[in-house]
C-alpha cells in the first residue's frame, strides 16, 4: 500500500494550450462563458505533455538516422539492391536499429494520440462557447478550418494512411534509399523488393512533412480557439 510518495515537478513544456486557457479565463471574467468544464481540467496537461514529448522523440530519430547513414557509407556494391539484383543485407549495430525502430513507432503513436487529444479539446471549447459540433463531425470541421487557412493537408493524409498499421497491425522494417546523393530512410510495412506501391512504406522525409504540417495546423487551431473566447 502506498502511504508515502514524492511528486516530480513538471516545469515548462510546450505552451500551446496556455494562450487558449488565458482567453478562456478572460471570457469567464467578462461573463461570456461559464466556468471551465470539468472535462477540461486535466486535458490541457495531457496535451502539453505529448506536445513536449514529440520533438524529443523526433530529435532522437534524426540523430539515429544520421548515425545509421554514417555506418551505411561503409557498404560495398554487393549490398546494393535494384529491381534486377538482390543485394546482401548489411549488418548494422543491433542496438542502434532497435532504438530507431522504437522511436519511429513511438513518434507515430504519440503524434496520433496528440492529434486525437487536440481534436477532443477543440470539441470541448466549441461546446463551451455554445457552438457544439455533432458527434463524429469534429475531424471534418477541423479539416475544413485548416483548408480555409490554406494549410497543406497532405501531412494528415500521410499520418492517416500509416498510423493504424504501425499502431495495431504490424511493426516497421527499415531500409535506406541510396538512389541519389541525398539518402532517405524507408520505413516499410513488410520486407519489400519493389517500391511502386506507396501504401506499403513511408519515408523519413514524409515524417518531416507530418511534423511541419502538425505544427502549422496546431498554430491555426490555437488562433481559432482563442478567437472563439474573444468573440
Amino acid at each position: 500500500m502506498i502511504i508515502k510518495w514524492i511528486h516530480i515537478n513538471d516545469v515548462g513544456g510546450d505552451p500551446w494550450v496556455l494562450p487558449i486557457l488565458s482567453a478562456l479565463e478572460e471570457a469567464i471574467k467578462k461573463g461570456k462563458v461559464q466556468e471551465r468544464p470539468e472535462e477540461m481540467r486535466d486535458l490541457p496537461l495531457y496535451i502539453k505533455t505529448r506536445l513536449t514529448m514529440l520533438p524529443r522523440i523526433f530529435h532522437r530519430i534524426n540523430i539515429e538516422a544520421r548515425e545509421l547513414y554514417s555506418l551505411v557509407k561503409l557498404h560495398e556494391s554487393e549490398h546494393v539492391c535494384t529491381h534486377v539484383k538482390t543485394g546482401y543485407a548489411l549488418n548494422i549495430n543491433e542496438d542502434l536499429i532497435y532504438k530507431l525502430l522504437i522511436d519511429i513507432d513511438a513518434f507515430l503513436f504519440e503524434i496520433n494520440s496528440c492529434t486525437e487529444l487536440i481534436t477532443k479539446f477543440f470539441s470541448i471549447v466549441c461546446r463551451h462557447v455554445g457552438k457544439e459540433i455533432p458527434e463524429g463531425k469534429v475531424g471534418k470541421i477541423i479539416k475544413k478550418l485548416l483548408a480555409s487557412k490554406r494549410q497543406d493537408m497532405n501531412w494528415f493524409k500521410l499520418l492517416d494512411e500509416h498510423r493504424n498499421f504501425f499502431m495495431h497491425e504490424g511493426t516497421p522494417y527499415i531500409a535506406i534509399d541510396v538512389s541519389n546523393e541525398t539518402w532517405d530512410l524507408i520505413i516499410m510495412k513488410e520486407s519489400l523488393t519493389r517500391f511502386d506501391d506507396a501504401t506499403k512504406f513511408i519515408m523519413f522525409s514524409d515524417l518531416r512533412e507530418i511534423v511541419r504540417g502538425f505544427q502549422s495546423g496546431n498554430s491555426a487551431i490555437q488562433n481559432y480557439l482563442i478567437e472563439l473566447y474573444r468573440e
